[in-house]
């Protein structure tokens, strides 16, 4: 065969192609896309499995990085944390599981959680992998809230509360006085 044969042959494929009976190619066709549909879903599912797997494990290798990071910082919050648990949150589950109203721990728990909870930048360094923004709670926020001025444009520092503020300065000072200084003397 020669090279212009070829050539012409070649040229004419496209119409060869297109004289080809419909009824042969597009079911071929049809059958394929529904072939690569059915292959394509889950073969994607599995590579986004992956990639979120991959994520993950990265995820808490950075959180155990930053923790491991700041635990000197942070112990003493945690050791806070445990005394925290044993004196406040043990003895109130003795008290509800010896009363038999265990149920209502899950009502108690979210109030305790929210008013004895460390501030937002001590829970972003020391107990979240995550940085959360602050919520209303804060302690400055609440301070000045009870120092600041009513409603009323009355300030709220009167002599009650220096007398109450005062009395417990008074009470841990002798409290620590008698424990410690006393005994030597």
């Amino acid at each position: 065969m020669s090279l212009k044969k070829a050539m012409r042959k070649l040229k004419n494929l496209p119409k060869t192609i297109n004289k080809m009976p419909r009824k042969v190619v597009q079911p071929v066709m049809n059958f394929m896309k529904k072939l690569f549909g059915a292959i394509k879903k889950p073969i994607l599912n599995i590579l986004r499995k992956i990639v979120n797997g991959f994520k993950l494990i990265f995820f808490y290798i950075k959180c155990t990085l930053k923790m491991t990071k700041n635990f000197y910082k942070c112990a003493i919050f945690y050791l806070l944390d445990i005394v925290k648990y044993l004196i406040i949150y043990v003895p109130i589950l003795i008290i509800l599981t010896v009363v038999g109203m265990i149920s209502e721990w899950s009502k108690i728990r979210p109030i305790l959680d929210k008013y004895l909870q460390w501030p937002n930048n001590i829970m972003n360094n020391c107990f979240r992998c995550k940085k959360k923004a602050a919520k209303d709670f804060e302690i400055m926020n609440q301070l000045k809230q009870a120092f600041g001025p009513e409603e009323t444009g009355e300030p709220r520092f009167n002599f009650h509360m220096f007398l109450m503020i005062f009395i417990m300065i008074f009470g841990f000072s002798y409290t620590i006085w008698h424990m410690y200084i006393r005994e030597k003397v």
